[in-house]
């Protein structure tokens, strides 16, 4: 995954493990759980979530959990 540098310093200042990921209806989220996906409601649940302004990370998929210390990782 391509990201540049605001995204990069956005994953890079969590300490703890975050998952960030899309509504179908193209909200973003960040969180400290590990969701689950609920395909039949096609929403994301049993997390506590934040949303992201939704241009910070404009093309993620929304039934993909992206994890920050892999985008990271994958970025460099």
């Amino acid at each position: 995954m391509q990201l540049n540098e605001h995204q990069k310093n956005f994953l890079s200042a969590f300490k703890e493990t975050v998952c960030i990921t899309r509504d179908q209806n193209g909200r973003t989220f960040i969180c400290k759980d590990k969701p689950t996906l609920d395909v039949e409601l096609g929403e994301w649940e049993d997390a506590d979530f934040i949303e992201l302004d939704p241009k910070l990370f404009p093309n993620l998929d929304w039934q993909t959990l992206y994890y920050a210390e892999t985008m990271l990782k994958d970025a460099k």
